[in-house]
């Protein structure tokens, strides 16, 4: 299935824009750098998933709790940079597939023992 460039430009905006805004309103761990992986655009164009990773990964729950709660300010940022007549609606959501991808490297190998 062949994604529409609308689509496309949404999916790049709210990407470009989760990236600034977390650099201004995330308050990030010294040494703790986070990383927008995905953004998921439904069919209708009513919802965008963003998905977030942080390294370290020890301040993930603190991490989530703040976007969480800024969701509402990103949504009103999204209103002002988005020209539509039928807004979004973002959604923060944590990228366990990173984390689990960092777990299965550092775990121990069956021919180690």
């Amino acid at each position: 299935m062949r994604v529409s460039r609308r689509k496309e430009r949404m999916t790049s905006l709210v990407r470009d824009e989760v990236a600034r805004f977390i650099e201004r309103h995330a308050a990030l761990p010294q040494g703790a750098f986070a990383t927008v992986t995905h953004v998921a655009v439904n069919d209708a164009e009513s919802q965008v998933k963003v998905f977030l990773s942080l390294f370290p990964a020890e301040h993930i729950g603190a991490f989530m709790r703040e976007m969480h709660a800024v969701e509402s300010q990103f949504n009103a940022r999204l209103k002002e940079i988005l020209r539509t007549k039928k807004l979004p609606v973002a959604k923060f959501i944590f990228d366990n597939e990173w984390l689990k991808s960092v777990e299965l490297e550092n775990a121990p190998k069956k021919d180690e023992n």
